[in-house]
């Protein structure tokens, strides 16, 4: 499925390239059927009557279809970007519409760029072809200063964008649902948390954002996006034969980390993480909930420890809340911290690339921070006496 909606392009940032896709599409299969029905019945005969008689018109179709799917998605699109419009002056705040305005004016310099670049590297091409290497090296020059002082022009409108977002979209999301006490969109944890909670593997490089202090009704908590990178050296053999290293960068982290304070009945530290696609071991800590040991797997000293924890209120409330935010999720139960780690990606950003609307990116801020209510609604531990329950 995956592969599919690459191939359609429905992954794209830019909303229009389905249409472009899907019209190339239909004419390739068109053309590939009849490619497939000629060389069946008349063999190498066939296969060169169509060569001849039918790829010069699959050509044509090809850029008439090409064109058709330009207008359909171009149409589309203006659509999308009208009602985007409307709905911004339709809340009544200034701010909102400058925003608007802005986001717009963003995205089409940024898709700007990517066309100028082709078309250089398509002069730079001609000029290489047409006069050698001296008129290549003139027009990268020319042609790379032109995108140096574009991108120069452009890199700070990007980043007052991002943080009018930050202000206008992400800020006002979360108070409107959370008592926020602090909110930094480019703070991030302190790294001795990350590194205390034990639930990610080795990394060499730490990166976050948007780090919140906040409470919801009694229960305050603290996050921020985190992006852990490792880096290690490839050694590889180069097309003349000669051995070279290069360094690969791994994201083996990207999402976010929420910790609650929690006293547990006990001091030894309870890990649980996603199962992933592995299956249970045979001398592995299981419970009775099978729902529950299907997609996670327990770390402890010993099985009672882990259960003096993970009571069977606690495990179904896991499950829930893995069940309801449909993402890979980690918790580690540590130093009287609850830490929960969520694979979400980096989701409260504003988009650069592609032509998604201030409408479309406000709602996806809202997805994002009722992802967090669930989370502390359904997750949310108390202790009361010595029995830990579970509320939501």
């Amino acid at each position: 499925m995956r592969f599919f909606r690459r191939i359609l392009g429905l992954n794209s940032p830019y909303s229009w390239v389905k249409w472009i896709r899907i019209s190339a599409l239909i004419v390739a299969v068109i053309a590939a059927g009849l490619f497939v029905g000629y060389a069946a019945t008349m063999g190498i005969f066939g296969v060169i009557l169509f060569v001849i008689l039918l790829v010069p018109i699959f050509a044509v179709m090809l850029v008439i279809a090409l064109g058709i799917g330009a207008i359909i998605g171009a149409v589309q699109g203006g659509r999308k970007q009208a009602a985007s419009f409307r709905e911004s002056r339709s809340t009544g705040s200034a701010e909102l519409v400058a925003l608007d305005r802005m986001r717009f004016r963003v995205q089409l310099l940024t898709f700007l760029f990517y066309v100028l670049l082709v078309v250089f590297i398509i002069a730079c091409i001609a000029a290489y072809i047409g006069a050698g290497v001296v008129a290549l090296i003139a027009c990268i020059v020319v042609c790379g200063s032109i995108l140096v002082f574009y991108m120069r022009s452009l890199t700070p409108l990007q980043a007052k964008y991002q943080n009018v977002f930050k202000q206008e979209v992400v800020r006002k999301e979360l108070e409107a649902f959370l008592t926020v006490h602090t909110y930094e969109p480019y703070g991030k944890l302190d790294e001795a948390i990350v590194r205390e909670c034990r639930l990610f593997p080795p990394y060499d490089h730490y990166n976050g954002n948007d780090f919140l202090i906040a409470t919801r009704g009694d229960r305050s908590f603290m996050f921020s996006d985190l992006k852990l990178v490792k880096e290690s050296e490839r050694t590889y053999t180069d097309s003349d034969g000669d051995i070279r290293t290069e360094t690969v960068y791994t994201t083996v982290f990207c999402g976010r980390l929420i910790v609650f304070d929690y006293d547990a009945v006990s001091n030894e530290p309870v890990f649980v993480f996603n199962r992933g696609n592995s299956r249970p071991a045979a001398d592995e800590i299981l419970t009775e909930l099978d729902a529950f040991n299907r997609k996670f797997r327990i770390l402890s000293a010993d099985a009672a420890t882990a259960f003096s924890i993970l009571t069977p209120q606690v495990l179904n409330g896991i499950v829930m809340a893995s069940d309801k935010l449909n993402c890979p999720m980690s918790f580690s139960f540590i130093n009287d911290k609850l830490y929960v780690a969520m694979a979400i990606g980096d989701t409260m950003e504003a988009v650069s690339v592609g032509d998604a609307t201030l409408s479309e990116m406000r709602q996806r801020v809202r997805q994002d921070v009722q992802v967090i209510l669930d989370l502390v609604d359904n997750v949310y531990l108390i202790q009361r006496g010595q029995n830990t329950i579970l509320k939501g």
